[in-house]
């Protein structure tokens, strides 16, 4: 399907996140999936089968959302199911370099956003004040409501 470069039509939040939403139920139950095969077919325990288990889902992850997308004209499970799909600006085919970059983005901004989650936490734990990295840098804090 070509792209009307004249009149392009993006998709706004609300569709993006629903499609969004039914990837990552799909890949978290491809993902229990993959962990049970490997609970059941290895004798690798501990940390190894903790480490083993991770790749596996995080190369499963990585071709479902630049694999995919390439082979099957710009979409994941939750586009199709959403009618959206990844287009080209120029209206010309995905190219496989744009998807495997995009999905480093997408994986690096995902990382840095856990990362961020366990720095406030870790914050919030060893600091007197109980301040979060995003209250340091707001100077606000979090108070009971008390009446």
């Amino acid at each position: 399907m070509d792209i009307d470069i004249e009149s392009p039509v993006s998709v706004g939040l609300p569709e993006r996140i629903v499609a969004y939403l039914i990837d990552n139920v799909l890949a978290a139950t491809i993902g229990t999936l993959i962990f049970f095969i490997v609970a059941f077919s290895t004798s690798v325990d501990g940390y190894y089968f903790d480490l083993l288990d991770f790749l596996l889902y995080l190369i499963f992850s990585y071709c479902y959302y630049v694999f995919l997308p390439f082979f099957w004209d710009g979409q994941t499970v939750g586009k199709r199911i959403m009618g959206l799909k990844i287009v080209n600006v120029t209206g010309e085919k995905l190219t496989l370099s744009q998807l495997l970059i995009r999905g480093l983005f997408h994986g690096a901004l995902y990382l840095v956003g856990w990362l961020l989650t366990v720095i406030s936490i870790i914050l919030i734990i060893v600091r007197d004040d109980n301040r979060a990295l995003h209250d340091i840098l707001t100077t606000t804090y979090v108070s009971y409501n008390r009446r």
